[in-house]
């Protein structure tokens, strides 16, 4: 279940960031091959040299989880307001300095 959760998040993640596109097709690549050597130590019946394996592959799961979380965190700066452009303020500082709404387009 939690690798089906990693793969939902690292989905929808990337679908909203691209920047991370990268690191959750890390992600996924390393929940794959811990399942695969989860499923490989029980064929085997858990030899000592796999259950390393194993371990090492969930110790770099968690740490690509991590990287991952703290980049979809990282801020993205907006774009600016189109119409502040002129004055050279987003709508919160025209809004802060008393500029007001930005007026709406002249007909004609």
């Amino acid at each position: 279940m939690v690798g089906a959760w990693l793969l939902f998040y690292a989905v929808s993640s990337a679908a909203r960031r691209p920047d991370v596109g990268g690191q959750a097709y890390r992600l996924l690549a390393l929940v794959g091959a811990q399942i695969a050597a989860g499923v490989l130590n029980l064929l085997l019946l858990a030899p000592v040299w796999m259950q390393i394996v194993h371990l090492l592959l969930a110790d770099l799961l968690w740490i690509a989880l991590v990287l991952f979380s703290a980049a979809t965190l990282k801020f993205q700066p907006r774009a600016a307001d189109p119409s502040s452009h002129e004055m050279g303020m987003d709508s919160a500082s025209r809004l802060r300095h008393g500029a007001g709404p930005p007026a709406p387009p002249a007909a004609g």
